[in-house]
């Protein structure tokens, strides 16, 4: 298939185009009667765009309007609100005078992208080609995005899963990070007229070919890599070697183009299973997947979130999975075991389009949506989490899920108690300690000490009171954090300890586990509260010798994210 533009110079077009009528409007052309001229607003010429843009090339241009120009002979006719429109794919119309005219410039943007595949599809000799390219393109893609945040060392592409010398599945991408894996598959299959209409039927099957058979190969892959006796072969006949204790693998299906509704059809259609190894899947598209490792860009927040999405795949509702992204990054994803369903409305993804416009178009704003990746900076929580951003730890990176399902006004309270205990450490010399629980029904929790004692004398100290807490709450995970103050008594991490060992019973632990009270000295249910009524005028009591008002009275809260 030959065409008079390549993408490079008919993406230029476009955006010549939309720089000119932006203009036009912004100059608010006016007639006699004071009122906006309308079309010759919405209106451009070749030369027009050629003045705007001196690197434009005559010919070239009137080559791709030609491509989108609705023809005048066309008879085509619209009697049902679904039928095909054909200003869907011609958006540009002719006047008199070479003057074109262009109502909507997202229609120019989506055809650009669309009708391509029709172009070459026509082309019997080149059709086949073009499919295979249309495919490559979408696993690259998606490659280049996952590279993102993981690093050319965690990705790989285009790998034939052997069990012997049998071919059990291939998958496109695969991301390995510590004990965690992204199956990814990526399909380029198009809906069909008659889906795009809404006929059930037809969406049925096209749901089929574009994602339940690309989920199914992605479990396939899943259950096989789960087995040690796996082999992992690239496309170049050489064998991958990575981290075979898989611990947790999440299951992602792209496909390449706009799907309307997607997310409502896969919440409907998709049959998937779920076990202690394999999460829900991501469903979704190559344009939400952009997004989403742009703005979660490292190992430790979009792995979090693939977690968060798929625990309530069956909760949420959402026309897109902007919706749900949105919502993440400005309120914390999190729906309440009480609650079945949850939908999400669309105006959530403004912070995202925002954020967006700056970064890809140089818009004055918000780079960053307000929320989870900017309200706790500067918190003990965020210094921990930082910390762990470092680590290609398993049961590191599970802490840091724990953390970040905190809540806004939890995370200020442990700040402020953490603040307090590192200054009162500071100024006395003594040494105090802090333990909540994570998660009550997998008994999971954190002890933090505060101390000035040598490393190894506090890892001891931690690692004792670290081991009796879990087993007089028998739990399977516990975890141990030393923080020492500097010589400003500002907190720093020195140590993070992890038991992940099974919870048995121990006659010696049993007798020295009594001396740990059944009550924490911090409850994540309520407030923190100073146990004396303090004066503002009377002396601190982390010992500073300061007065309680200057130094730790504690302030009143913000509400949750």
């Amino acid at each position: 298939m030959n065409s008079p533009f390549n993408i490079s110079e008919g993406l230029a077009i476009i955006e010549t185009i939309h720089n000119l009528l932006d203009l036009k409007r912004s100059i608010g052309i006016l007639n006699s009667d004071k009122n906006l001229r309308t079309v010759e607003n919405f209106s451009f010429t070749v030369d027009e765009l050629i003045k705007l843009n001196s690197t434009l090339d005559f010919k070239i241009v009137e080559g791709f309007i030609q491509a989108f120009l609705r023809p005048k002979d066309d008879a085509n006719e619209i009697s049902k609100i679904d039928d095909f429109n054909i200003l869907t794919a011609t958006p540009i119309i002719g006047l008199e005078q070479e003057v074109y005219f262009i109502a909507h410039m997202y229609s120019l943007y989506e055809s650009f992208y669309e009708s391509p595949f029709y172009w070459m599809n026509a082309d019997k000799k080149y059709c086949s080609i073009a499919n295979k390219n249309r495919g490559d393109f979408t696993e690259n893609i998606a490659e280049s995005f996952l590279l993102r945040v993981f690093g050319r060392h965690n990705v790989y592409k285009n790998i034939n899963i052997y069990d012997g010398k049998d071919k059990l599945s291939e998958i496109d991408v695969l991301v390995v990070f510590s004990n965690y894996a992204i199956i990814l598959q990526a399909k380029s299959k198009k809906l069909t007229l008659l889906s795009k209409q809404g006929n059930e039927i037809s969406l049925q099957k096209d749901f089929k070919l574009a994602i339940q058979d690309s989920y199914d190969q992605a479990l396939i892959c899943s259950k096989s890599i789960t087995n040690s006796n796996y082999k992992l072969i690239d496309a170049s006949g050489n064998e991958i070697h990575i981290n075979k204790d898989i611990k947790e693998i999440f299951p992602v299906c792209i496909v390449a183009e706009h799907y309307p509704s997607l997310s409502i059809q896969a919440h409907q259609f998709i049959k998937y299973e779920k076990d202690e190894n394999i999460h829900e899947p991501l469903i979704t598209d190559i344009f939400f997947f952009d997004v989403l490792t742009e703005l979660l860009n490292s190992p430790l927040y979009f792995l979090s979130y693939l977690d968060r999405r798929g625990a309530y795949f069956k909760k949420l509702i959402v026309q897109q999975e902007l919706s749900a992204l949105g919502y993440h990054l400005s309120q914390n994803l999190y729906v309440d075991k009480e609650f079945d369903l949850m939908h999400i409305e669309e105006d959530f993804t403004h912070g995202i389009d925002v954020a967006m416009a700056v970064r890809r178009l140089g818009v004055a704003g918000l780079n960053t949506p307000i929320g989870i990746l900017t309200k706790l900076k500067g918190t003990q929580i965020y210094k921990i989490i930082e910390n762990i951003l470092e680590l290609d730890n398993y049961y590191a990176i599970k802490l840091g899920f724990y953390l970040l399902k905190l809540s806004e006004i939890y995370v200020k309270q442990i700040d402020e108690l953490i603040v307090l205990n590192v200054k009162n450490t500071f100024n006395t010399g003594q040494e105090h300690d802090l333990t909540f629980k994570f998660d009550e029904e997998a008994i999971v929790g954190l002890t933090i000490h505060t101390n000035n004692l040598a490393i190894d004398e506090a890892r001891d100290k931690i690692s004792t009171h670290s081991k009796l807490r879990k087993y007089k709450e028998k739990s399977n995970l516990w975890f141990g954090l030393v923080i020492q103050p500097n010589q400003n008594k500002e907190p720093i991490i020195k140590e993070l300890l992890v038991l992940s060992d099974n919870w048995i019973h121990d006659e010696l632990l049993e007798d020295f586990q009594v001396v740990l009270s059944d009550k924490y000295n911090y409850d994540l249910s309520r407030k923190v509260k100073i146990s004396k009524k303090i004066g503002r005028n009377e002396k601190c009591p982390c010992g500073s010798g300061n007065k309680y008002k200057k130094c730790c009275l504690v302030q009143s809260l913000p509400t949750s994210l």
